[in-house]
């Protein structure tokens, strides 16, 4: 395992291609709502984009489930509080969110 810290934009951009419906999919089962399931699985990524300086490269993708897990059962609790907005977000990634046609935006 490596001990790389500090994800790239494209890292961060490639995690979210991958994950994000997978991610959706499994926020969904806990909240079983669409809105509320989006909004956490964009939460769990703007943390990593926040801590993006101090996180493993190599256990981003873990980071990602168990944050999408925890958000999702305290909003399922009712416990959920938002997450802030977050500056310096890389742009609108290719191809997320084509479900909903949106996606990230800077």
């Amino acid at each position: 395992m490596s001990d790389e810290r500090g994800l790239s934009a494209p890292q961060w951009q490639e995690l979210y291609q991958r994950l994000e419906k997978p991610l959706y999919n499994f926020a969904w089962r806990y909240v079983w709502n669409a809105q509320e399931a989006e909004d956490i699985v964009h939460d769990a990524f703007l943390q990593v984009w926040e801590r993006r300086d101090r996180i493993l490269v190599a256990t981003a993708n873990r980071y990602l489930w168990v944050s999408v897990m925890n958000l999702a059962q305290e909003a399922a609790l009712g416990t959920r509080q938002a997450v802030p907005a977050i500056r310096g977000l890389p742009a609108r990634v290719v191809g997320a969110g084509q479900r909903r046609g949106r996606g990230l935006a800077a």
